[in-house]
């Protein structure tokens, strides 16, 4: 367990396997969906049975937790769901438990996304998996960037002038924060992010139940989904950036900034965004810079002899080394998390403690299965 750090498929792309290894050592690293759709438009490239993936492999070696989607958590914060943006990992698919002793907790199973990287990660696909695969590609190749930007550009010639990013977030503050152009906004939203009029309904009839309450107040989540939206179409009016294909598939990692403690990549219009999006509880980082520090973990764990590794293993757990204070390992864990003292690596336990810690898991999935076995007998 470390810093939660989202990458971009270019980043995780240039990493090698033992990079990879040790970014599942000392970070917790978090995965958007947008990932999984671009692992899966990788299949349509290739024909035959038996190809493994490379990108597939190197997810699947690291301990990757699966955000949810950033349209269902829009949606969620315009119904009024709390959407936490507290920099860790929305997760789906918990189930509560409860020990006979009344502990409670909860249980992740494994998420269907997994099983899906393990079967391309095997080379195994099934034609709906390749169907999916070219409508992804031939969605993200068809789509004519140049042209929608021109016909933007003439359906809204009043959108602010701006020569730099920083000026575009702060004429978007401004009216987004002006209290007559809230309902234009909201609908905007529900238009960006295609809200069914089942729903739309709901959140209309929530919105006129309001006081006084600013959109950022009213859906927070929802606000920062609509903070993204307007940064790139403004940018793009203002040419600061370019009408490239692939900006709008980069586009989706940002909505996904409030969930992590830090951000890689090496795309320049990735960076640009990020870096008005971030808090500064967060951090960017750069791809080779990562690269450079998880390199630099592998090769110094190399030269230690194996009871000097004994000794780190017990003494650091997943604390990197504390000699190598520009490490941005070093510095990432200095920021987020607890600071390493003697005792806070990997206890030494029993196989009688190591029972006792985990028998209330199974005792809470004895329990749980039991209920569940005794509600369907009662159907």
């Amino acid at each position: 367990m470390g810093p939660i750090i989202l990458l971009d498929k270019s980043a995780l792309q240039c990493l090698s396997d033992d990079e990879i290894g040790f970014l599942g050592k000392h970070y917790s690293p978090m995965m958007p969906p947008v990932l999984l759709f671009e692992i899966l438009g990788d299949l349509s490239k290739y024909k035959g049975q038996g190809i493994k993936f490379e990108i597939a492999n190197k997810i699947s070696s690291g301990d990757f937790k699966i955000n949810a989607d950033h349209r269902l958590l829009c949606l969620g914060s315009l119904l009024g769901e709390r959407v936490a943006m507290e920099r860790v990992p929305v997760v789906s698919g918990g189930v509560q438990l409860e020990t006979s002793k009344k502990e409670k907790g909860i249980f992740f199973d494994e998420p269907a996304e997994w099983k899906l990287v393990r079967k391309w990660q095997q080379g195994e696909y099934t034609l709906v998996d390749r169907v999916i695969s070219g409508v992804w590609r031939k969605i993200s190749k068809a789509f004519n960037m140049e042209s929608y930007v021109r016909e933007f550009k003439k359906a809204n010639h009043d959108i602010p002038k701006a020569n730099n990013f920083p000026e575009i977030y702060k004429a978007i503050h401004n009216i987004t924060m002006d209290i007559n152009s809230q309902n234009f906004y909201l609908d905007f939203l529900m238009n960006e992010f295609n809200v069914s009029p089942q729903y739309r309904d709901y959140i209309l009839s929530r919105w006129h139940k309001r006081e006084n309450l600013l959109l950022c107040d009213f859906a927070p989540y929802a606000f920062y989904c609509l903070n993204v939206s307007l940064i790139f179409h403004f940018g793009l009016a203002n040419d600061l950036i370019t009408p490239k294909r692939t900006n709008s598939i980069d586009l989706e990692y940002l909505y996904y900034l409030p969930f992590c403690m830090a951000f890689v990549s090496g795309d320049k219009f990735q960076a640009d965004l990020s870096k008005l999006l971030l808090t500064h509880k967060q951090d960017f980082v750069g791809r080779d810079v990562l690269k450079s520090d998880l390199k630099w973990l592998k090769e110094e764990w190399d030269g230690l002899d194996k009871s000097e590794r004994e000794k780190r293993f017990y003494d650091y757990g997943c604390y990197p080394p504390q000699n190598n204070l520009d490490s941005i390992t070093y510095k990432l864990w200095k920021k987020n998390m607890k600071p390493w003292k003697p005792g806070s690596g990997n206890l030494r336990l029993t196989e009688e403690q190591e029972k006792r810690v985990m028998e209330p898991m199974f005792d809470a999935i004895k329990k749980y299965e039991e209920d569940r076995a005794k509600g369907t007998q009662m159907k």
